[in-house]
C-alpha cells in the first residue's frame, strides 16, 4: 500500500520510461536533452514527465553516484588586465543566492585562455566529481559546452545558443534592443543613431545589434555600427564622429560604453547625446551622465540559472527586462 501511495504521489523514472514506450537509459538521456536522443524521442519523453509529474531526485542521485554537492560556474575567457564585469558580478549573486538554498556550494572556473578552461572544467569533473555546471556564455563550438554535452552532464548556459538541444536561460535582446530605440525617441528625433559593442560580437551583441537594425529600419534611417577592442584609438572614434555626426547612441553593454567615454573624454558634445545602454550597473551611475539604462535583472537571471539546472523537464528560461 505503501508502495503505491508513493508511485501516485511520486512518479518514478521507470514510469516515465514505460508510458513514453522507451528504455529507463533513453528516458533519463532525454530529460538531460542528450544530443545522441532524437528531438521527436526528447518531446515525447518531456511530455510524459510533464503529464505525470514527475521531478527527479537529484539529491538521491548525487548520493548514490557520489557526486560532489558543487555546482560548476563557468565564465568566458577572460584576460588578467579585463575589468571585472558587473553583470557576471551579479549573475554570480544571483546563482549563489539560489545555492544556499538548496543545500549546495559553488566551484568557479575562470581562465585566460580556452584551453586552461577546458582543462579546469575537466579538472573538476574527474577530481572534483563535479555533474552540474552554469556556464555564463554560449558560444558556437566551444570546447567546454562541447566537453559537457560529451559527457552527459547537467548544466545550462546563460545566452541563446545555435544548438537547440542546449538548455538555456536568457533575456530576449532582440525586443530589449527595441524597446531601447523607442526610449531614445522619447528624448528626440533620431537620424543618426550609433551602436556600439565590442570587437569580439558574442551571440548576446549579434540580438541586440539585430534589434537596434530592426528599430531604425522602422524610421528609415541609417545607423552606424563601432566595434571597439583594446587597440581602439581616440583618433580612430573621432574620425567616425566627424564623419557620421551621431545623433544618439546605444551601446551593448556598460564595459563598451565606458571604454567610448574614456576615448571621447574632451568631447563633452558626444558625451551628452541621448544614449541608452544594455546593463544597469552602478559603473554607469558613477559617470554623472544621463544615460538610460536596460536592466537584465542579472540576479534574477542566477537564481533562475539555478531552478532551470535542477528542472530537468524544462529547457529554457526567458526573463524579463526594464528600462530604467
Amino acid at each position: 500500500m505503501n508502495k503505491e501511495v508513493r508511485s501516485a504521489t511520486m512518479p518514478t523514472i521507470k514510469e516515465v520510461a514505460q508510458a513514453a514506450g522507451v528504455s529507463v537509459s533513453t528516458a533519463s538521456r532525454a530529460l538531460k536533452n542528450h544530443p545522441r536522443i532524437s528531438a521527436t524521442t526528447i518531446e515525447r519523453v518531456q511530455a510524459v514527465a510533464k503529464q505525470i509529474g514527475y521531478q527527479p531526485n537529484l539529491s538521491a542521485q548525487a548520493l548514490a553516484q557520489g557526486e560532489a554537492r558543487s555546482v560548476g560556474v563557468i565564465f568566458p575567457v577572460t584576460a588578467t588586465t579585463a575589468p571585472a564585469n558587473p553583470f557576471h558580478l551579479d549573475l554570480v549573486r544571483g546563482i549563489n543566492m539560489a545555492l544556499q538554498g538548496v543545500d549546495r556550494m559553488m566551484s568557479v572556473a575562470i581562465c585566460q585562455s580556452s584551453d586552461e578552461l577546458l582543462a579546469n572544467v575537466v579538472q573538476m569533473v574527474e577530481r572534483g566529481n563535479v555533474r552540474h555546471f552554469i556556464v555564463l556564455y554560449t558560444a558556437e563550438h566551444d570546447p567546454v559546452i562541447e566537453y559537457l554535452s560529451q559527457h552527459d552532464l547537467n548544466f545550462v548556459v546563460v545566452g541563446t545558443p545555435v544548438d537547440t538541444t542546449i538548455r538555456f536561460i536568457d533575456n530576449d535582446n532582440l525586443a530589449a534592443a527595441v524597446a531601447g530605440v523607442e526610449t531614445l525617441l522619447q528624448t528626440a528625433p533620431i537620424k543618426r543613431p550609433l551602436y556600439i559593442r565590442s570587437q569580439a560580437n558574442w551571440p548576446y551583441e549579434q540580438a541586440r545589434e539585430a534589434g537596434f537594425r530592426q528599430a531604425i529600419n522602422q524610421l528609415v534611417v541609417t545607423g552606424r555600427v563601432l566595434a571597439l577592442d583594446p587597440t581602439t584609438t581616440p583618433t580612430e572614434v573621432n574620425n567616425l564622429l566627424t564623419e557620421y555626426q551621431p545623433d544618439a547612441l546605444m551601446s551593448a553593454d556598460d564595459i563598451e560604453l565606458l571604454s567610448f567615454y574614456n576615448l571621447v573624454a574632451h568631447q563633452q558634445m558626444v558625451r551628452d547625446l541621448p544614449t541608452i545602454c544594455f546593463n544597469n550597473s552602478r559603473l554607469i551611475q558613477l559617470t554623472g551622465l544621463p544615460v538610460r539604462r536596460i536592466d537584465l535583472r542579472p540576479k534574477e537571471i542566477g537564481q533562475a540559472a539555478v531552478e532551470l539546472l535542477f528542472d530537468l523537464t524544462t529547457n529554457r528560461r526567458i526573463v524579463d527586462f526594464k528600462i530604467v
